[in-house]
């Protein structure tokens, strides 16, 4: 697994996105005999999805709930701390400015550099964060 390379042990992305509480409302449970068989075995209902079609072939497709919420902090945990978060500074209308997020530019190999605003990012491979993997994975599997 990688090792963490002095990074804060919080970082400010968590508390500007005031992440770590408990939704108060997580949402309804299923309705009586919802998700169930008739041999009485309980059935995954199928998620909802919103697509948002971006034009071009391209679409976004949310999800909700895609993983436990368990698992979806314990991945946001391990990802704020060990990916080598950037916020660059960029030039926008001729004037350098600080990025207002935090960036890491992971690709696959034999792409073509990325460049933008005056900024060149370093390319991470997909092999340096074995967890973005799993998550990429996690994600071309899921119901289309």
């Amino acid at each position: 697994p990688p090792t963490a390379a002095s990074f804060p042990a919080a970082s400010p992305m968590a508390s500007r996105l005031r992440l770590g509480q408990p939704s108060p409302n997580p949402g309804p449970g299923p309705s009586p005999g919802e998700g169930k068989r008739e041999e009485g075995e309980a059935r995954k209902p199928e998620p909802r999805r919103e697509v948002t079609d971006l034009g071009g072939g391209s679409e976004v497709v949310h999800i909700p709930r895609f993983m436990a919420r368990e698992r979806a902090w314990e991945l946001f945990e391990h990802l704020n701390k060990r990916i080598p978060w950037t916020r660059p500074t960029i030039r926008v209308f001729g004037r350098s400015v600080v990025q207002p997020r935090d960036t890491c530019y992971v690709a696959d190999e034999g792409l073509t550099d990325l460049r933008y605003s005056g900024h060149q990012p370093h390319p991470h491979s997909w092999h340096e964060f074995p967890v973005l993997k799993d998550i990429l994975k996690e994600v071309r599997a899921a119901p289309r």
